[in-house]
C-alpha cells in the first residue's frame, strides 16, 4: 500500500507540473496554445576553400598533408591503392569519412600508376616461360595449320635471332644518272649550314637548270634559316 501511495503521489506531482507549465504557455485570443520554436545554434561558417581574383585566378587553401606531398615531397610508401585512388587517408577506424578533397596532388596518380606498371611487369616476367613454351608447342603441333606454326616460328626467330636487315634500292637510269624527282628530293634534304647556303644561292639565281625541271610553274618563295 505504501508503494502504491508513493507512486500515486509522484504521478499527481508530475501532473501538476504539466498543468502549471501549460498555464505559463502563451495563448491566442481563442485560447489555443501558441507554439514556440526553439532557435537552433547557428553553425560556424567554414572559411572559403578558394578566393577568386580579378584576373580569373584563385587562391586555394590546402591542408598541411596535401602541401607536404606537393611541396616537401612527403613519402607515399605507407599509402595503399585505395587511398591513392581516393586522394586521402583512411580514418582511425579504417573507413573514409568526411568530404572528398577538392585538390588531389599529381604525385598520388604517379605513384598509383608506378605501382600498377610494376605489378604488370612482374606478372609478365613470371609468364615469360609459359609464353615461350606455348610458342614451342604451336611449332611442334603437327595438327595445327602451317600458317600458325610458321607465324609462331617467326615470332621466336625475331625475339631470339632478330629481324633481318632490310635493303632499299633506288632505280638508276642506264647512263648511271638518277631520275629528276630523286635528284630534287636529295637536294631538298639539308643536313648542314653550308648546304643551306648553297640551296639559298640556287634559289636566288635567275637561270634555273632546265634539266632539273620536270613540270611545274615558277612561284616566289623565301627560305628561312633554322631558328631564324
Amino acid at each position: 500500500m505504501e508503494r502504491r501511495d508513493g507512486a500515486r503521489r509522484a504521478g499527481i506531482s508530475a501532473h501538476r507540473k504539466r498543468v502549471l507549465k501549460n498555464l505559463e504557455r502563451p495563448r491566442d485570443p481563442d485560447g489555443r496554445f501558441i507554439a514556440i520554436r526553439k532557435k537552433r545554434p547557428k553553425k560556424k561558417k567554414e572559411p572559403p576553400t578558394k578566393k577568386r581574383l580579378a584576373d580569373g585566378g584563385a587562391i586555394v587553401h590546402i591542408p598541411p598533408s596535401t602541401a607536404a606531398i606537393m611541396y616537401d615531397g612527403a613519402s607515399l610508401e605507407d599509402w595503399d591503392d585505395e587511398e591513392l585512388l581516393r586522394g586521402r587517408r583512411r580514418s582511425k577506424n579504417g573507413k573514409f569519412s568526411g568530404r572528398a578533397p577538392r585538390i588531389v596532388p599529381a604525385a598520388l596518380h604517379h605513384e598509383l600508376t608506378r605501382r600498377r606498371f610494376q605489378r604488370s611487369y612482374a606478372l609478365m616476367a613470371d609468364s615469360l616461360v609459359d609464353a615461350a613454351m606455348m610458342l614451342r608447342a604451336v611449332v611442334n603441333d603437327e595438327e595445327a595449320s602451317y600458317a600458325y606454326r610458321i607465324r609462331a616460328a617467326e615470332v621466336m626467330f625475331e625475339r631470339v635471332v632478330g629481324r633481318p636487315r632490310e635493303h632499299i634500292s633506288l632505280d638508276v637510269a642506264a647512263d648511271g644518272t638518277a631520275p629528276a624527282w630523286q635528284v630534287a628530293l636529295a637536294q631538298g634534304i639539308v643536313g648542314s649550314l653550308d648546304q643551306l647556303k648553297e640551296v639559298e644561292k640556287r634559289a636566288e639565281s635567275d637561270e634555273p637548270d632546265d634539266d632539273d625541271v620536270v613540270d611545274g610553274e615558277l612561284v616566289e618563295e623565301r627560305l628561312y634559316r633554322a631558328g631564324g
